[in-house]
């Protein structure tokens, strides 16, 4: 069937009200990332006020093969973990590999891991945990988001949420801790939810790490404006 001019016009006007009622995808931003196998791990505040903001991942000494995860600021005493997320590739895409950080050096080093005990905090009688950097073969369901996650950052078991707190309890002097909570804590009073956000690196000096996956990383954490980006 053929429509003349002045009958096509008159169905496109009814037309375009119709079509601009229509939903539209919202298109979600992500910061650029690029690939490594090796990353340190830097704190975005998103929720709290202690200034730790691009402070990185470190280890507390506790004893033999065990630290606390701390946070500490990225100046020239600081001390950064790189890490690497260790497994296939089909257990890292879902969540099951581990991700690790050599201790030692060349010959010599040995596999450290980032743990979350107990690893569902809602076991806890506080439904918090620590964080740790253990020597030892990993945990699952510690590790990277993903794609289609807009972010790439730490992630535990369940998806739920890292905070930190000025500790003056430690042995050795305070230091700012890393926990994760459940859903149903509230964090703390006095700390800060964070975001662990990997920063691409080089890896250790004469280590070996023959299972390291390849992962999406940022170059430089606090170069990039937050703030246009939502968790």
């Amino acid at each position: 069937m053929l429509f003349s001019a002045p009958t096509f016009l008159s169905t496109l006007t009814l037309l375009l009200p119709l079509s601009s009622a229509l939903p539209t995808t919202r298109q979600v931003q992500s910061p650029p990332t690029t690939t490594s196998k090796h990353f340190q791990l830097v704190a975005n505040v998103t929720s709290g006020t202690l200034p730790i903001k691009n402070f990185v991942l470190e280890s507390y000494h506790t004893g033999a093969g065990t630290a606390y995860a701390i946070l500490a600021a990225n100046d020239s005493t600081a001390n950064p973990r790189i890490f690497y997320v260790n497994g296939t590739a089909s257990e890292e895409r879902f969540g099951l590999s581990s991700t690790l950080t050599d201790a030692g050096s060349g010959n010599y080093s040995f596999p450290e891991a980032l743990e979350i005990n107990p690893i569902d905090p809602a076991t806890s009688a506080t439904n918090s945990s620590s964080v740790y950097i253990n020597a030892g073969k990993g945990q699952p369901y510690v590790g990277l988001t993903t794609f289609p996650a807009p972010i790439i950052q730490l992630h535990g078991y369940q998806g739920e949420t890292f905070y930190a707190c000025n500790n003056t309890k430690l042995p050795y002097g305070a230091a700012i801790q890393l926990y994760y909570r459940g859903y149903s804590q509230k964090t703390p009073e006095g700390c800060s939810d964070v975001a662990l956000l990997p920063q691409c690196s080089q890896g250790e000096v004469g280590a070996v790490d023959p299972f390291a996956n390849e992962v999406s990383c940022y170059e430089d954490v606090a170069g990039i404006d937050w703030s246009k980006y939502a968790y």
